[in-house]
């Protein structure tokens, strides 16, 4: 036995030494320097450490290089120097993309010595691992490295920066983490073959394509990390070679999310056509046609969900609130008529709410973010609430801790079971996927059945449930049994059992998201309204109906110019010119990003030791005798332009919390600066973090 291990060992002794050794990385006896560093913590040392920070995994203080990304987020100068001559033949460039992947450089330069001639420049790629530049041998004693653009992150930089005298292997480069590198789910051939042949009900899938989103929070999604590129796709059939059939082309744009009416003729979805606009809300038939614009203005509208009475819920930051900890707007639920009028607040909550959907008897379900009296990270949990806004009642984890949040609930077909997306508060919507019976208790352990085990959700009464991370988002149950989801850009399907199979890899720079069944489905019941109850939906002033705008087409691409002049959802009229809900956005600022006075939150006066007041709780009137149930109250404040916030929600007040509320990255971070100059800032929007 000895004698057989030791043949095969000296066998492979051959193979071993035909493996290329890796060249010194010269980088690591060069001084660094840049033209700007965040912080101490983030110096261009750091970005020649021979350590590649993990992708996403929060954590490159001390060993990633950053930017001010208020003073160079468009470019910047990296040098190297060495105090004797050295051989360059190759650079290799790892973005940074611990906390977001469009904080790594695009555009870039490169010199040598002092000489004004450039030996290379290109383009980086929006990617977490290592891409070369090859530059023509030559020795010297300093390399300059001239970013000229990045991909619009909050502070860009470098994780690592590597200088070869030679072409190094690639087996010897680092190998990081990210959408590049997830493994599909294995594979039940069985399970596939079934939903291949439409066993489970279906032959075409709806899709969106686009970029990953990687936002701070679970709630800023609607603000950070835009990215266009993609569309609205049908897949059919749903296999590995089923083709994509596009319906919208969003080349200067990004299309969030969608729902199938319960005919399955139409497709409703949320659409941000270009950056400097809002997400707003779509219809269009299954078959391509009859592309209309539903909502408008200088908001965001966003997770639609079709209703039982043709009526269409969303979330929409057009109400006035903004979150407790941190600058992009905050989103409430709403609700407007299948052409967009009559559109209504149905939620009395002055934080945020998340992901509306119908139950089967008829009941919205959606996640809320609870903020007072409770912990600062989780609870983000599962309420219901009537179409009419009547009748809020919690669904379950109003005292879970762990995960800290459950968003994406849809109710499973037959059962009074939900199924959700169970993940942290900061970062994305993704984690694993989880189904809650609350038959077994509203706070309850058991109440849980976590079908993605790789994903730990940890304890319900333990912890903030903030490190409850993982690939799967966008769960639609199809049965009791099985239940569509995207797991890092590929499309899957997955069953109680523990049975997956693949029906759409991710192919390329765009994943495939939010699979939705193109087929007829149940209506459920339209429920009466309760006229005994107060009405506990705002007279809004800032909330204008929009008629729908058809769209030609001829050319989805050019159906800006067919949209005509919006209404604001905003205008100046009552408040003073200065109030940051009433001042425009300047010319050079898009209006959509967190830092924007126009949907960023109202600057205090106050200091940041300032005791917050109690803030005045908005107007809740009852529904007059014989209205119908949503009727509009006769009452309505002049004002066009959005109230000032109560205190509570001011910059400083957050600052001053920030340490609890915020506390998911440490306190030398850019996001921790960040949060300490928001509490100073009153004129101008603060310098935007790169992490939460």
């Amino acid at each position: 036995m000895r004698i057989a291990t030791l043949a095969i060992a000296v066998a492979a002794l051959p193979t071993l030494a035909a493996t290329p050794p890796k060249p010194e990385n010269l980088a690591r006896k060069a001084k660094a320097s840049a033209t700007t560093e965040y912080s101490n913590q983030y110096l261009a040392k750091f970005a020649t450490d021979g350590v590649v920070p993990e992708p996403l995994g929060h954590d490159d203080t001390n060993r990633a290089w950053a930017v001010k990304g208020d003073k160079e987020r468009n470019g910047s100068t990296f040098t190297l120097e060495w105090p004797e001559a050295v051989k360059i033949a190759e650079i290799v460039y790892y973005a940074r993309t611990a906390w977001f992947l469009e904080e790594g450089w695009k555009d870039y330069e490169v010199r040598f010595d002092d000489n004004p001639a450039v030996v290379a420049k290109g383009t980086l790629a929006m990617d977490p691992q290592a891409q070369r530049i090859k530059v023509e041998p030559a020795s010297v004693k300093k390399l300059t490295i001239k970013f000229l653009s990045s991909y619009g992150g909050l502070n860009p930089g470098a994780s690592e920066i590597e200088v070869y005298s030679e072409s190094p292997p690639k087996e010897a480069l680092a190998k990081v983490g990210g959408a590049s590198a997830v493994p599909i789910p294995e594979e039940s051939p069985e399970l596939a073959k079934a939903v291949a042949e439409g066993k489970l009900g279906f032959d075409t899938l709806v899709v969106v394509q686009r970029n990953e989103l990687n936002p701070s929070h679970v709630y800023t999604a609607c603000a950070e990390g835009f990215s266009p590129g993609g569309g609205l796709h049908l897949l059919s059939p749903p296999s590995p070679a089923g083709q994509l059939k596009e319906l919208v082309a969003s080349p200067k744009g990004q299309i969030l999310d969608l729902d199938v009416s319960y005919d399955g003729k139409e497709i409703i979805f949320s659409w941000r056509k270009e950056g400097n606009l809002g997400y707003h809300i779509y219809r269009i038939n299954a078959d391509g046609t009859g592309l209309t614009q539903l909502t408008d203005g200088e908001c965001h509208d966003y997770n639609v969900a079709c209703l039982p009475d043709g009526g269409i819920a969303f979330i929409s930051t057009r109400a006035a609130i903004v979150p407790l900890c941190w600058t992009t707007p905050a989103g409430a639920l709403y609700r407007m008529d299948r052409d967009g009028k009559n559109m209504q607040r149905l939620s009395a909550n002055y934080v945020n709410d998340f992901t509306p959907s119908v139950l089967p008897d008829g009941r919205i379900v959606y996640s809320r973010w609870e903020y007072v009296d409770k912990p600062a990270i989780p609870i983000q949990s599962v309420w219901t609430i009537h179409p009419d806004g009547t009748n809020l009642n919690v669904f379950y984890g109003n005292g879970v801790l762990s995960p800290a949040s459950m968003l994406e609930v849809r109710g499973i077909p037959g059962t009074t079971e939900v199924l959700s997306t169970v993940t942290a508060h900061n970062g994305p919507i993704r984690g694993g996927v989880a189904v809650i019976n609350r038959n077994q208790g509203l706070d309850a352990q058991a109440a849980m059945l976590n079908l993605t085990p790789e994903v730990g959700i940890g304890q319900a009464y333990r912890g903030d449930g903030n490190s409850v991370r993982g690939p799967y988002e966008n769960p639609y149950p199809i049965d009791t049994e099985h239940f569509l989801v995207s797991k890092k850009g590929s499309i899957c399907v997955g069953s109680r059992s523990g049975k997956w199979a693949a029906i759409k890899p991710r192919d390329g720079r765009f994943g495939l998201y939010n699979p939705l069944p193109l087929r007829p489905r149940p209506i459920p019941p339209v429920l009466a309204s309760s006229s005994d109850i107060a009405d506990f939906r705002f007279p809004i002033a800032d909330l204008k109906e929009t008629k729908p705008k058809p769209v030609p087409s001829s050319s989805h691409q050019s159906a800006q110019s067919a949209i005509g002049n919006r209404q604001s959802c905003t205008s100046s009229t009552s408040m003073p010119a200065s109030s940051p809900w009433c001042r425009a956005a300047p010319s050079n600022r898009s209006p959509w990003s967190r830092n924007s006075p126009s949907l960023s939150a109202p600057q205090s006066s106050a200091s940041a030791s300032s005791a917050p007041s109690s803030p005045a709780a908005p107007p809740m009137p009852r529904r007059r005798s014989g209205a119908s149930p949503r009727s509009r109250p006769t009452a309505r404040p002049t004002s066009k332009c959005r109230p000032t916030c109560p205190s509570t929600s001011s910059p400083s007040t957050r600052a001053a919390r920030r340490s609890s509320a915020c506390a998911a990255s440490p306190t030398s971070s850019p996001a921790s600066a960040a949060a300490a100059s928001a509490a100073t800032s009153r004129a101008t929007p603060p310098p935007a973090p790169s992490n939460p």
